[in-house]
């Protein structure tokens, strides 16, 4: 288990009152379907129910994403009913630290991980329908995290992860590359269900800081429907 012990999150105590139109929904992207070359070479860990998919912030124009967090009011959970895949050998817990010349070879490609825009060391992600590759040229300062198990972006036969004081971050925030304004937040390779929790800290173009979460309480963040994924996948992925 890797895990980051840090002091407490200030910055994520940062709340506005008012609502912000600055997030408009959550895009989840089958990336790719596990070919029989990929399953033969993973030794038992995919088979042919294995996908690869990506989770994308769609942010309105001039918006940046800031951080992934979960608290105790606003837990954020990461999860399916099977397992997620792990590449042991050259996959890496947040695609940051992926290799650029590694990171779409075989298995490598396949690796779950989470990001804050990344796609690798020196290439930014995008949407497949905004240019077939999922990436493109230009680098990103590395990921912050706070209080972070790493072990289901780490290990194999890990069902996900429940956070409840920790996050991964960008302290200056991130725009999407295309006009979309879409920001790549984790990559996640399962034969079973998808689903999420999600809460989010977005800056406006004005440098206005808003929380966004899944589900309701008293504090002053905003409630947003498209943050919980709590429904079948196939249904969410076709309303995309």
């Amino acid at each position: 288990m890797v895990r980051i012990n840090c002091f407490t999150i200030t910055f994520l105590l940062v709340l506005t009152n008012g609502f912000s139109q600055g997030l408009e929904d959550v895009y989840i992207e089958l990336y790719h379907v596990a070919t029989p070359e990929e399953i033969a070479a993973s030794e038992g860990f995919l088979n042919e129910d294995s996908k690869t998919y990506r989770v994308y912030v769609d942010l309105v124009e001039g918006f940046s994403l800031q951080a992934v967090f979960g608290n105790k009011l606003h837990p954020l959970v990461v999860g399916t009913t099977s397992t997620f895949f792990n590449d042991m050998e050259s996959g890496k817990r947040s695609a940051d630290l992926l290799d650029t010349d590694r990171s779409e070879s075989m298995l490598v490609g396949l690796d779950s991980w989470l990001s804050i825009g990344h796609a690798d060391k020196e290439h930014i992600a995008c949407p497949l329908f905004a240019n077939k590759s999922g990436k493109v040229d230009g680098e990103l300062p590395s990921l912050f995290s706070m209080l972070m198990d790493w072990t289901a972006t780490s290990h194999r036969n890990r069902t996900g992860f429940t956070v409840e004081d920790g996050t991964w971050f960008m302290l200056e925030g991130v725009k999407g590359v295309s006009e979309e304004n879409m920001v790549l937040i984790a990559q996640l390779t399962t034969d079973g269900q998808l689903s999420f929790k999600l809460n989010l800290q977005i800056i406006g173009p004005d440098g206005t800081v808003y929380q966004f979460v899944a589900n309701e309480s008293d504090d002053d963040t905003i409630v947003h429907p498209a943050l919980d994924s709590m429904t079948n996948l196939n249904s969410y992925l076709h309303n995309h």
